[in-house]
């Protein structure tokens, strides 16, 4: 059993938790932790050897506890506590990748009690805070959990059932626009076909079929407008006639009652050579002299 490589980015913690393990595995002395160790540190972490000006006389317990110093969460207690209040979920990162990293500076921040429970109601309020979703965080705070662990659980499943219904919703909008998109191209098409229809019964009249060809179902249209529209002429011209008799038979009327009326009414004529006047109706031809005109229109 082999241990991993170390070059100071991870958590040295871990890696000496790895690194007793394959020690006490492979059952090494102090001298093999030593020379294992040695050969683990890379990068950054393998300048250790080199600072102290002797990398051949360092003990497995210098050597740890110089990893310890640099590497370690004794003295860096704050700043990672200090990170894990600023952690925020970054876009597009899984909610397992957030918990793993709450979990890390949880360990790194209070070392030696990351599995009491005052820690762990801590790293559920700060895994619940960087979320990142006012919506997401009061619904897992509704469920009331009891540690990081649950109040992962919690945010997966709600995310999931969110994500689910976005789908349901997307698809849904998508169905309505399709079928609005249809709607649109048939009533596109029916205000064609008016238009055709409009154009052929205007233009019937000045083109005869012989001249242009037509498609079937076109001319089947026009035929019917234009026999719609000869019906339409035959019609007024059977109520202009009606209309020009009655107006006959009204002047016959009017002619006829104005003749009976003037047959009626008696006049008074004027003899040319006589000082006489002549009073004349339809049946008798009275004379009478000046001193009796007046008399006479009187009576009239």
């Amino acid at each position: 059993m082999k241990p991993d490589k170390f070059n100071g980015a991870g958590s040295v913690e871990s890696f000496l938790a790895q690194f007793d393990i394959c020690s006490s595995y492979n059952s090494w002395n102090d001298g093999d932790k030593a020379a294992h160790l040695k050969c683990c540190l890379t990068g950054v972490a393998g300048q250790l050897l080199w600072d102290t000006g002797r990398p051949d006389e360092l003990t497995y317990t210098e050597l740890r506890e110089k990893l310890c110093r640099r590497f370690g969460s004794d003295d860096q207690q704050e700043t990672f506590q200090a990170e894990l209040r600023a952690r925020r979920r970054r876009r597009g990162e899984t909610l397992a990748g957030l918990y793993q990293d709450v979990r890390r500076l949880m360990t790194l921040a209070y070392p030696g009690e990351g599995m009491s429970s005052l820690c762990e109601q801590i790293a559920n309020d700060y895994f619940i805070a960087s979320l990142g979703n006012r919506d997401l965080e009061l619904k897992i705070r509704e469920r009331e959990p009891r540690d990081l662990e649950s109040a992962f659980k919690h945010a997966v499943r709600l995310e999931a059932y969110n994500k689910v219904v976005v789908d349901d919703n997307s698809d849904q909008y998508n169905g309505k626009g399709n079928r609005s998109k249809r709607d649109d191209g048939l009533s596109r098409k029916v205000e064609q076909l008016e238009r055709k229809v409009g154009q052929a019964t205007t233009q019937q009249p000045a083109v005869r079929p012989a001249e242009i060809p037509v498609p079937e179902a076109q001319s089947t249209v026009q035929d019917s407008a234009v026999s719609e529209l000869k019906d339409t002429m035959a019609k007024l011209s059977r109520q202009n006639d009606e209309l020009s008799k009655k107006v006959k038979r009204l002047r016959v009327l009017e002619e006829q009652r104005n003749g009976a009326s003037s047959q009626c009414l008696p006049y008074l004529l004027l003899h040319p050579h006589r000082s006489t006047f002549l009073l004349q109706s339809s049946h008798h031809l009275v004379v009478l002299h000046p001193s009796a005109t007046t008399a006479a229109a009187s009576d009239i």
